[in-house]
């Protein structure tokens, strides 16, 4: 991918609202080692169950409280993913509210891997002549991690080498297809094809299930991390 897609963090917010054209908020944090004290955790999940109400139940996964697991289960490091990606969240969430957005009007989708978290958040609202809205995906990798080749088989096709992306580069674009196809009915990441790319670092994608479901996508660095977005058409 050209070294050209690369962005600070105050540029993505920048680049984001200008690849979606809408009202649009992206946090990106990097997360710290250590967990959050009992008084954030209830600070965050107090302000999510104050929203919740006005994002409806679809979208209600987002603001439900932290599940505790049996021990033995990663709870430490669970715990720290959902409050930084939760609290990356209600900053983007609280961005567009003051912008006067309807609630009703609002995607979004989280992202979370060791050591950092996104949130995305955008306004889409219904057009005359269009239908629904709509919907958004973001996903989030360490550009260090190795992807192996038995394992990048199964989702990069070959037919898709020749747009120049990297396996990783795929996946995170294809999750993010994944995270913002609302029709889907269970699913893979390897129910998407890339039909397009350029270096500028958008593109084009759809569903093998249904050539119908279309997604517009954006790819960028920032902070040692690779952010793929994608929008269904």
């Amino acid at each position: 991918m050209a070294s050209d897609l690369k962005l600070d963090i105050s540029g993505l917010a920048a680049w984001f609202r200008e690849f979606t054209g809408e009202k649009s908020s992206v946090i990106f944090r990097r997360s710290g080692e250590a967990g959050p004290s009992t008084a954030d955790l209830l600070q965050v999940q107090n302000e999510l169950e104050a929203l919740r109400s006005h994002f409806g139940r679809t979208r209600s996964r987002y603001f439900e409280p932290f599940e505790v697991r049996p021990s033995g289960s990663g709870g430490e490091l669970r715990l720290r993913e959902w409050f930084e990606s939760r609290r990356c969240l209600l900053t983007a969430l609280k961005d567009l509210l003051r912008e006067g957005v309807d609630p009703s009007e609002i995607r979004m989708s989280i992202s979370h891997t060791r050591g950092a978290c996104v949130a995305a958040a955008l306004a889409s609202p219904e057009r005359e002549g269009s239908e629904g809205r709509g919907s958004l995906g973001v996903d989030l990798e360490d550009e260090r991690r190795i992807v192996s080749a038995r394992a990048a088989a199964r989702f990069h096709f070959q037919d898709e080498r020749s747009l120049g992306l990297s396996d990783l580069e795929v996946w995170v674009i294809k999750e993010a297809c994944f995270k913002s196809d609302s029709g889907r009915d269970g699913g893979v990441v390897s129910d998407y094809r890339l039909l397009s790319f350029s270096r500028d670092g958008l593109g084009e994608a759809c569903s093998k299930k249904d050539a119908k479901s279309r997604f517009r996508f954006g790819i960028r660095r920032t902070g040692g991390h690779l952010v793929g977005f994608a929008l269904s058409q």
